[in-house]
């Protein structure tokens, strides 16, 4: 486990080869810069590593990744909205195809990914969203299906770019942690169960009064919550190769159900220990009195 945190926070670790995983540039918003395309290039090759120490099995042997850049924001609302992913200011969107094997095992043995976005006027952003949807991809590539916050919540943890970790990460972080404690101490946290069996966005913003910021970073914590702890993690892992998890129509609900009838004391017992989480990890990471608030979210 010490291993998948080094990913996770990526540190100086080399990744695998991606000789294995077909990678393409198109659009017309292409060619783009040098930087971005050598940016996520490597940064793929770090979400290879963390996916594969994490979850501790390999990706899909048949593994593309297709990236769809637009001229401009009207095209990509356009294609957006002709593909049902026209969510109001979502900067980018993944559409996944899985190939399963069911016989003599269930296997994934073919992930062909479509990650499709415009050409931001400035590459920082361009990037947030490339590598946020990358990391959805790759995450598919080695789980296949995952309930919606473990969907965002992956993403938002293992798609920050690992050069930019050390010079923004831990006011972005603190600001997330920060952000929780708030909700937590006001009381509007929503139900755990309403939210970890959330089947849509429009659902979140619903839970949250039309912030689905707070959806992510709720998601966001969660996830750490589990890979940042051993015997936490191990629990998340068992599920997903459960037969519960294989037989689900609905994963959201199938992964509640799961947790509440597996985790030590249930849903209660594990809601108290994630507001515990929530409360050190703002406290942890609270920022020194001279030190500005971190940037806002993309």
């Amino acid at each position: 486990m010490k291993r998948a945190l080094a990913a996770i926070l990526g540190l100086n670790l080399l990744g695998p080869s991606l000789a294995a995983m077909e990678v393409r540039f198109e659009g017309e918003g292409c060619p783009l810069p040098t930087n971005v395309v050598q940016t996520v290039t490597a940064e793929l090759s770090r979400l290879v590593l963390a996916d594969r120490a994490l979850f501790q099995r390999l990706p899909a042997p048949d593994f593309e990744i297709a990236y769809h850049i637009h001229l401009d924001r009207e095209q990509y609302r356009v294609r957006a909205k002709a593909t049902g992913n026209a969510y109001e200011g979502v900067a980018g969107f993944t559409q996944t195809e899985q190939r399963w094997q069911l016989q003599p095992t269930r296997r994934l043995i073919s992930v062909d990914t479509r990650v499709e976005t415009w050409r931001e006027q400035r590459t920082n952003e361009l990037l947030a969203v490339l590598l946020h949807e990358s990391a959805h991809a790759v995450t598919a590539a080695f789980v296949g299906r995952t309930p919606l916050w473990f969907n965002e919540g992956s993403a938002e943890l293992l798609g920050t770019p690992a050069a930019a970790r050390f010079k923004f990460r831990r006011q972005d972080e603190s600001q997330r942690w920060r952000t929780l404690a708030t909700l937590l101490e006001k009381g509007e946290l929503p139900p755990l169960r309403t939210f970890l069996a959330a089947p849509s966005y429009a659902e979140w913003d619903r839970l949250f009064g039309g912030d689905r910021s707070c959806a992510y970073t709720a998601s966001y914590s969660l996830f750490y919550f589990f890979s940042a702890q051993p015997a936490a993690f191990r629990f998340l892992v068992a599920w997903l190769d459960s037969r519960p998890m294989d037989d689900a129509e609905d994963l959201n609900g199938a992964f509640v159900d799961y947790l509440d009838q597996h985790w030590p004391g249930g849903l209660a017992i594990f809601k108290v220990q994630w507001h515990a989480w929530i409360k050190a990890r703002a406290t942890a990471t609270r920022p020194h009195s001279n030190t500005p608030g971190g940037p806002g979210r993309r």
